[in-house]
């Protein structure tokens, strides 16, 4: 492949992805055995790294992203509309290998989510091929890398892909000198410590996943910074850990810093899927941009606000970024 058809990659964003079928405006979550109607239906394009890419790609410049990941042709077009949201938003999915449903008989993953008018949600998923997300496919990935390292750029995940696999992604990174920027969603409640052995610029957990990194449950900035510190001590050079209504709080060597929602325009929308996804997403977006890291972070709040009161995922874009910081 030609190195030049790479050349202006400077974020590569590998994970799984799905497709989200979404039942909106319950009157409630469903309890045990409840059967609860909605007022809409939604199919669409989800998988956090899937959401990131496409969000990253909506506030940069056209051919910037490149997507790694692992699909499969099923029978009944569930793998389409990540892919095609992605190629939309300008992202190289030329490494996102798709494999027919004959050879591979296992399904894209998809989520199931039942939405509430407040913005609660529950889901249930199942990984489907992104189980067989291999180190192969971070191998044969390699020109993407090339390039990102000429761009100074960075390498974002999530952890919805086998554990073997983002190691190998890690690995790759420090090779080719790229920061990593770590979503841990999809995160369960196994030991990942040789993952946190690899270098990691920064990583982005919400409070139910620091739970689960550090056994610390987040009420205030004071037990943010206590996880913040186990996190800091494993080699991470910097943590933003997002709390919700309550904002979110950032740490690293001699910093902390709370950082609270800023109000923004109320749509009489309350969702909260893709809240964290935009806000690493304009972390990434601030970073290529040479934006001051605690600039990047400040903004990436703001979007992750925006992102709220938004019906679905709807990346934000820079038009509506700057329209609220200015």
């Amino acid at each position: 492949m030609s190195r030049d058809k790479y050349k202006n990659i400077a974020v590569i964003v590998l994970g799984g992805l799905s497709t989200d079928i979404v039942t909106y405006n319950l009157p409630h979550l469903p309890q045990l055995g409840e059967k609860v109607y909605g007022t809409n239906i939604a199919i669409g394009p989800a998988g956090e790294s899937g959401n990131i890419a496409q969000m990253v790609a909506t506030l940069t410049e056209s051919e910037t992203v490149a997507m790694i990941s692992r699909t499969s042709e099923d029978p009944f077009g569930l793998w389409r509309p990540p892919v095609a949201a992605l190629q939309t938003a300008g992202v190289n999915t030329d490494f996102i290998k798709i494999i027919p449903f004959t050879q591979s008989q296992k399904f894209p993953s998809v989520a199931l989510i039942a939405m509430d008018s407040y913005g609660n949600r529950s889901a249930s998923a199942v990984y489907g091929i992104n189980s067989d997300f291999s180190v192969e496919d971070i191998d044969i990935s390699a020109p993407l890398f090339d390039s990102a390292q000429r761009n100074h750029g960075i390498v974002a995940l999530s952890l919805e892909l086998p554990t073997k696999t983002a190691i190998r992604a890690l690995e790759m990174a420090k090779q080719y000198r790229l920061k990593v920027i770590l979503d841990p969603g999809g995160i369960e409640e196994i030991d990942k410590e040789e993952l946190f052995k690899q270098e990691i610029f920064l990583i982005k957990p919400n409070e139910h996943e620091t739970k689960i990194l550090t056994d610390i449950s987040i009420s205030n900035i004071d037990t943010a910074q206590m996880a913040a510190e186990m996190l800091l001590q494993k080699g991470i050079k910097n943590v933003l850990i997002t709390h919700g209504e309550n904002g979110a709080y950032f740490f690293s060597k001699g910093v902390k810093l709370q950082i609270p929602n800023p109000k923004v325009p109320d749509t009489n929308v309350k969702d909260s899927a893709g809240c964290g996804e935009q806000v690493l997403a304009t972390l990434c977006a601030g970073l290529t941009q040479q934006k001051e890291l605690i600039v990047a972070v400040k903004e990436s709040i703001t979007a992750g606000a925006l992102q709220f009161n938004k019906a679905g995922v709807q990346p934000i874009t820079n038009e509506e970024l700057t329209a609220y910081l200015h």
